[in-house]
């Protein structure tokens, strides 16, 4: 990516070492390439920069500062949307009260319409009861007069016809008259009702004796005879199906048998799968164990093939050429030319540096024994980096700091249309 237009050499963005090797040898451009990772590569061949550890942490810090503000963000949409949901339900409700209470107006102003009516109706009929109030009492005394004279009327007339029958009602040992009155009215109806009883039954013995009875005594033999047959046949089914029915028990015991070893030897087979699986589980948590312990291992081999490159780097920065292994030992044209084995910073990508292995037992004893001179050297050449760094940091002081903050305006613009798609699809939804 182009940067700023300035005096100083255009800034291009190279995505592996072949691009800047592109940028920087076979351009006829003024340029400084710089990698993905931050390292950037002059046209004399020197490099510097890249992503240190450090570097990674704080761009970690700064990854868990954007997360933690998006997650602020849209707990607040979520929010947002909940209160628009309780907002959109609390309409719903105010809808309803309104459409209730508009119909609760109508119903009383129909009824204030109707209220004078009614109560010029009442008034009219409470008139009506204080016109027609006398005369129900009037109605009511003579009423119970009357109830009072029939009854004593009634008294009297069984007073006259107890006195007139006492005779004969001491006669057939009854009370009164009335006594015998009732039991006569009785004793008819029982009569009449067992004669009605008589004639229908003599009714029927005048059909049946009409009818022709030899020919229907005939009719009857034959039924009674076939349902004889039928009966025998009935009966030798019957046999026959008691017969099936103990032949069915029997198989029916044992298909129970059957299917109670097959139950028994499901029940095994199912104590036998939870063994399995109970043994499939331990091993996935061992197979889960190792491959854990497998990514440790395999994390731990990537920092030490990193800390590998970062040692040929920084060999191949201070021109201090290493021994790999493979190299012809001794070869004077491999001396010279450094597109051999050993590590060259314009033709070698970060594969080769990976694939290369240090020939420890080709360097000299002192450098193996002396552990005072490695630390010199290596404080030398720490030093030389540092003023080196320095110096390219004071040329170009804004340019990692702007890289990254290309990286997090785009990660931010990207998070927004995410948020802007949530926020769409939750107003969708409620």
């Amino acid at each position: 990516m182009p940067g700023r237009q300035t005096d100083t050499p255009r800034l291009e963005r190279s995505y592996n070492i072949i691009v800047y090797r592109d940028v920087c040898f076979r351009r006829n451009e003024k340029v400084k390439a710089v990698t993905l990772n931050g390292m950037v590569v002059s046209k004399n061949g020197s490099m510097t920069g890249g992503k240190t550890h450090k570097d990674s942490a704080r761009s970690e810090r700064w990854d868990e500062k954007e997360t933690a503000a998006l997650k602020a963000q849209r707990e607040q949409l979520h929010a947002e949307s909940t209160g628009v949901v309780r907002k959109q339900t609390l309409e719903t409700k105010l809808g309803s009260l309104t459409n209730r209470l508009r119909y609760a107006n109508a119903d009383i102003k129909t009824t204030e319409s109707k209220l004078p009516k009614i109560l010029a109706r009442q008034t009219e009929c409470q008139k009506v009861l204080q016109q027609i109030a006398p005369e129900i009492q009037t109605l009511r005394g003579a009423i119970a007069a009357r109830e009072s004279s029939m009854a004593r009327l009634e008294v009297e007339i069984n007073a006259v016809e107890d006195s007139l029958f006492e005779g004969f009602s001491h006669q057939f040992g009854i009370a009164s008259i009335r006594e015998y009155e009732e039991n006569v009215v009785k004793q008819r109806q029982e009569r009449s009702d067992r004669r009605q009883q008589l004639d229908s039954h003599l009714a029927k013995l005048q059909y049946l004796q009409a009818q022709d009875l030899p020919s229907d005594w005939a009719k009857l033999k034959d039924t009674i005879a076939k349902q004889k047959r039928a009966l025998k046949a009935l009966e030798k089914e019957k046999t026959d199906l008691q017969t099936q029915t103990a032949a069915l028990e029997v198989t029916s015991e044992r298909h129970v048998e059957a299917s109670t070893a097959a139950h028994d030897a499901l029940k095994r087979i199912e104590g036998e799968l939870k063994a399995i699986s109970k043994q499939r589980d331990d091993q996935s948590a061992k197979a889960a164990s190792v491959q854990k312990q497998l990514a440790v291992e395999e994390t731990a081999v990537e920092r030490f093939r990193d800390k590998k490159v970062e040692v040929l780097k920084r060999a191949t920065m201070d021109q201090v050429k290493l021994p790999v292994v493979g190299d012809a030992v001794g070869s004077d044209d491999e001396d010279v030319d450094m597109s051999g084995e050993s590590i060259s910073l314009t033709n070698q990508a970060d594969t080769r540096y990976a694939a290369n292995e240090i020939d420890f037992s080709s360097l000299e004893q002192l450098h193996l024994d002396s552990d005072k001179a490695r630390q010199d050297h290596l404080l030398k050449y720490e030093q030389t980096i540092a003023a080196i760094a320095g110096d390219l940091e004071r040329m170009q002081p804004n340019m990692k700091a702007l890289d990254k903050y290309d990286e997090i305006q785009a990660r931010i613009s990207h998070e927004e249309e995410e948020l802007e798609k949530i926020k769409v699809r939750w107003l969708n939804i409620y």
